[in-house]
């Protein structure tokens, strides 16, 4: 993946209505890429975490270190 689309797909990311595959690709890559990590905490935490997810979607906790890092 690519960082635009990445970021393009973080609403349903967030909203919990992306594909397990495609989820896997996203969470992957934003474990690698400082950018779109930041792109990923501006969006839940800065904006007042509007966007709740479910359960079952959250990320892995790997990937919530790699964001806090």
């Amino acid at each position: 993946m690519i960082c635009s689309q990445v970021q393009r797909q973080l609403a349903v990311y967030l909203r919990g209505a992306m594909e397990v595959a495609d989820r896997r690709a996203l969470e992957c890559h934003l474990s690698g890429c400082e950018e779109c990590a930041g792109y990923l905490f501006q969006s839940t935490y800065v904006n007042g975490g509007r966007v709740q997810m479910r359960d079952s979607e959250a990320p892995s906790e790997s990937l919530g270190r790699s964001i806090r890092a």
